[in-house]
């Protein structure tokens, strides 16, 4: 019996199926993406046959990898460790993704790498989708950018953006800004403007007026675009920032070409200045104004002049005309007037080219002129010496030659000479004493300037002028040759000495003093002569006395020299060494004769002598 009930219900039992190998599906709670972003992206993926009724075998060690595949997605986190997942289990993942802000709209399949065991050593791999979406929207790129800006001025900014998503832009709006304060944007930072409906593939254009300023350089700046429109709940919408790079001109607009003419220190004269337009587009209703940097110019009488130079084609040179007048104490150089533009772009804005500093030349009228500028070592000092010549119209009093080192190791002692008043022609010696510091003989620079009153008793100076001189050997001032030199011994003598000027400078008020040291004595030491011009001699006379124990000898006496030049200045040259001879002294031939006399005379006695005693 009990075998035919175990056959009966054999007969009417349901088969029983195996498990499946694991199958994974994936979902997206929330598979909306933002484009122009980075953001998570969390997927559910479950371990689940395709069958309700199926069953499959649990998957362990499931590891999960995103991919962009095909799609403009980016992603940017790795794998993700997702472990058991039993029959009809289910883990989530969540990755960091970026998608590009020109995404299109749409739906994209995101691909799953993932990799599993089952059954204890099989491992497998298997590759699903993520189902996420890009919504349709306006997508704005930058069609094109055209710039004309310089430096210096406020130039244009032409931004052309194109809408290249699959939806209309309405009330569009498209803001340009810097972060950079060498740019700025109409007067502030930040300037937009308003092109309406953009229809799908449609484009429009933006101009911006753009201010370089003095601070930029030529050289690429960040610029941001910022467009906004509605969305199709009327909610105002930022679309994704785009970047563009604005690079000015190297040099501003309008250029200076040239400056002609020159004025002199206290007298007006007319300069010529040229400018070009030197961009690429014609300008209009061009204005120049011209302002003196300081008090040295005046500028057709006042510190500021305008004129106007209407229609400007690019390329074009205007030329302008302006009376300048120079202080009376301004030295020679160039002194900075600043220009500036203003003008209207064809654009529609009203700008500025500037200011930039023009240098206008002044030039001083200097009315000396310097010859025979010479350094000489006549003594133990050096002496610079310089003609000056007066070429004015006018006679000047008070004039003051100053003479000053331009050469380190040469220093000027005393550089001042005054030579009085100075008629038209009139030539004056300027002299200086000048120290010399291991200065080699190459020739020497030199500055000379007059000071000097005119007209009025109104006090000027000369432009500085530079003159070189060789610094020459030293050479002695003056050159001595004993003329009587020749001494008797235990007598008073007369030493007369030959002096001569071998310097280039007439001397006055010579003094000669000699040194008579032991055994020599002079009651005379002193000589004077009243001038001397240069290659002139005089013969002075000293009293010198010699010992009574002398004998015949040559040897030498010390002779100093000083002078004053005309210039008011003492020169000593010395000691020179005057040679002199010592010889016996009186007549050898009357000693001679008063020694046989006396001879004869004891030959006489002794002969008187013999003869009484042998009488």
């Amino acid at each position: 019996m009990f075998l035919i009930l175990v056959l009966v219900a054999s007969l009417f039992a349901l088969p029983v199926s195996a498990a499946e190998d694991p199958r994974f599906e994936t979902s997206v709670p929330e598979p909306e993406l933002q484009p122009g972003a980075q953001q998570p992206l969390t997927v559910t993926i479950t371990n689940d046959a395709e069958d309700v009724d199926d069953q499959v075998k649990q998957a362990s060690n499931v590891k999960v990898t995103a991919r962009s595949g095909s799609t403009p997605i980016e992603v940017l986190s790795g794998e993700h460790a997702l472990g058991q997942l039993a029959d009809g289990q289910s883990a989530t993942g969540t990755f960091q993704i970026e998608v590009p802000t020109d995404a299109p709209g749409g739906t994209y399949q995101l691909p799953l790498d993932v990799t599993y065991e089952y059954d204890g050593d099989e491992r497998e791999e298997t590759t699903v989708t993520a189902t996420v979406t890009v919504p349709e929207r306006p997508i704005f790129s930058i069609e094109s950018t055209t710039v004309d800006l310089h430096t210096q001025e406020t130039g244009i900014v032409t931004v052309a953006l194109s809408n290249d998503g699959a939806q209309s832009a309405t009330d569009t709006r498209i803001s340009l800004s810097s972060s950079n304060a060498a740019l700025t944007v109409g007067n502030v930072a930040t300037e937009s403007a308003f092109l309406g409906t953009l229809e799908s593939g449609a484009t429009a254009e933006a101009t911006f007026a753009v201010t370089a300023t003095e601070t930029a350089l030529a050289r690429e700046y960040d610029l941001t675009i910022q467009p906004t429109y509605q969305n199709s709940n009327g909610i105002t919408t930022e679309a994704p920032a785009r970047s563009i790079g604005i690079a000015p001109a190297a040099e501003p607009r309008i250029t200076v070409d040239s400056v002609s003419g020159d004025v002199s220190p206290g007298e007006t004269g007319t300069v010529s200045l040229t400018f070009e337009n030197s961009g690429e587009t014609g300008i209009s209703n061009a204005r120049l104004q011209l302002e003196s940097a300081g008090s040295s110019l005046t500028l057709d009488g006042g510190q500021a002049t305008a004129q106007m130079l209407g229609d400007w084609a690019a390329g074009e040179t205007k030329t302008v005309h302006t009376e300048i007048g120079a202080a009376t104490s301004v030295q020679a150089g160039e002194y900075p007037v600043q220009a500036t533009v203003a003008f209207e772009h064809p654009a529609g804005i009203e700008t500025t080219s500037g200011p930039q500093e023009i240098g206008v030349p002044v030039t001083a009228i200097d009315a000396f002129a310097y010859s025979d500028v010479s350094v000489t070592h006549h003594g133990p000092e050096a002496v610079l010496s310089a003609q000056v010549t007066y070429e004015g119209e006018t006679p000047i009093q008070n004039a003051v030659v100053l003479l000053r080192s331009s050469t380190p190791g040469v220093t000027i002692l005393d550089g001042a000479t005054s030579v009085g008043t100075l008629e038209p022609g009139d030539t004056a010696t300027a002299t200086a004493d000048i120290s010399l510091f291991g200065s080699d003989q190459a020739p020497q620079q030199f500055e000379a300037q007059v000071r000097y009153e005119g007209e009025g008793a109104q006090a000027d100076r000369s432009e500085s002028t530079s003159v070189w001189a060789d610094l020459s050997t030293s050479e002695p001032l003056f050159s001595v040759e004993p003329v009587n030199a020749t001494f008797d011994i235990d007598s008073s003598n007369e030493l007369r000495v030959r002096i001569r000027n071998d310097g280039p400078l007439a001397l006055e008020d010579v003094r000669a003093q000699l040194t008579a040291t032991p055994p020599y004595q002079s009651q005379s030491p002193t000589a004077y002569v009243a001038a001397l011009d240069p290659g002139d001699s005089a013969i002075v006379t000293f009293e010198v006395t010699t010992p009574d124990d002398g004998v015949e000898t040559t040897d030498a006496l010390s002779l100093n020299l000083t002078a004053e030049t005309n210039a008011d200045r003492t020169v000593v040259d010395g000691p020179h060494l005057v040679p002199i001879t010592v010889d016996g002294g009186g007549d050898t031939t009357g000693d001679s004769t008063l020694i046989a006399v006396l001879a004869v005379v004891v030959i006489l006695i002794l002969a008187g002598g013999w003869w009484w005693l042998n009488r």
